[in-house]
């Protein structure tokens, strides 16, 4: 290859050629904004073209390289990992002690269809109601639910 690549050349080669003529220069210790600026070319334009076609800069060999030669997916492995963040993310929520508002929602078991609605609200209330709903595993519309509810239960008798 040429020491010094136009623009126009540059474009000219296959996708491969390319990759391979940025790994050459990075092996000389060239940084990937230099070959940009040499060749005149946006670094964004090289990486959006190479990342399209599976070509992504690894920063431990200092190379692009092609995806899969990087990393091989494995979907099952990658579930697994996430099904075991998951459980233990709950079962941290759920160890750390029950909240009140657990402890409330689990007395009253909510069904039903969950419709949307629009309430105004003082921004104080709103304020108190999202750091209460913060310190739970429960959604807000089901400690929302819950609270109109007990709230239905309280003040209709009197």
């Amino acid at each position: 290859m040429e020491k010094s690549m136009t623009k126009f050349n540059f474009n000219a080669l296959d996708l491969e050629e390319q990759v391979k003529y940025f790994n050459l220069k990075l092996q000389s210790g060239f940084k990937i904004i230099e070959i940009c600026s040499e060749v005149s070319i946006s670094y964004n334009t090289i990486r959006d073209r190479f990342k399209r076609n599976n070509y992504v800069y690894n920063k431990l060999s200092r190379q692009y390289e092609f995806i899969e030669n990087i990393f091989p997916i494995d979907e099952e492995l990658i579930e697994k990992t996430l099904e075991k963040i998951v459980t233990k993310v709950f079962n941290q929520n759920n160890t750390t002690s029950q909240t009140n508002t657990d402890k409330l929602i689990c007395d009253n078991n909510l069904e039903g269809k969950v419709i949307n609605r629009s309430f105004r609200i003082y921004d104080n209330v709103l304020q108190d109601f999202t750091k209460f709903c913060d310190t739970s595993n429960y959604n807000q519309y089901d400690i929302l639910s819950k609270f109109i509810s007990e709230g239905i239960k309280k003040y209709s008798n009197i």
